[in-house]
C-alpha cells in the first residue's frame, strides 16, 4: 500500500468511501467533502489530506495544524473503505500523519470524536494508536451523543 497526497481525481472514489460508511449521516458526508475539495482547490489551506491505495483507493486522512498553536495538530478524519477495516490500513494511515505531523515540528495530536455507539470500533483504535480520553462535553451533539477530546504527545 502507498500513501501520498490527495489528488482531483481521488475525489470521486474517496466520495464513494465515505457514501457507504455506516458511522455517517449526509451531513457528515458533505462537510467531509468540503474539506477534502478545499485541499484541492486552495494550496494555502492549513488542512492536509493524505489517500492510501493498493489497486484502488482504499481510505483517507484529513489533518492539520491547529489554530493559534506553536505545535498541536488536530486529526480531522480518518476513513478506511467499508470491508477494508481491521487489515492495518487506519493504522498506516495515521502513522504517515504522524510523521508528516513531526517533520512539521508537531509535538500533540488531538482528535473529536462522537461517543454514539457507532463510533466504538474508533474509539478503541484510537486507544490502540496511544491516544488518551481528555475531556468529555455530554450530549454536545444531540442527547446521550457526547463530544470526546482525545490526545497524543509525539
Amino acid at each position: 500500500m502507498v500513501t501520498r497526497p490527495l489528488q482531483l481525481t481521488d475525489l470521486p472514489h474517496l466520495r464513494g468511501i465515505l457514501d457507504n460508511t455506516q458511522n455517517f449521516t449526509v451531513e457528515e458526508v458533505d462537510v467531509a467533502m468540503e474539506l477534502l475539495h478545499e485541499c484541492v482547490d486552495d494550496p494555502e489551506t492549513s488542512y492536509r489530506t493524505l489517500i492510501i491505495m493498493d489497486e484502488a483507493v482504499r481510505g483517507y486522512i484529513c489533518f492539520g495544524r491547529t489554530p493559534m498553536t506553536d505545535h498541536t495538530f488536530d486529526l480531522y478524519w480518518i476513513v478506511v473503505q467499508a470491508g477494508q477495516q481491521g487489515r492495518g490500513i487506519g493504522r498506516k494511515l495515521y502513522a504517515a500523519m504522524e510523521d508528516a505531523v513531526r517533520n512539521d515540528g508537531g509535538k500533540l495530536i488531538r482528535i473529536e470524536t462522537s461517543s454514539s455507539e457507532g463510533y466504538d470500533a474508533t474509539q478503541a483504535f484510537y486507544g490502540r494508536l496511544g491516544f488518551d480520553e481528555l475531556s468529555r462535553v455530554r450530549d454536545f451533539y444531540r442527547a446521550g451523543d457526547d463530544l470526546i477530546t482525545y490526545i497524543r504527545y509525539l
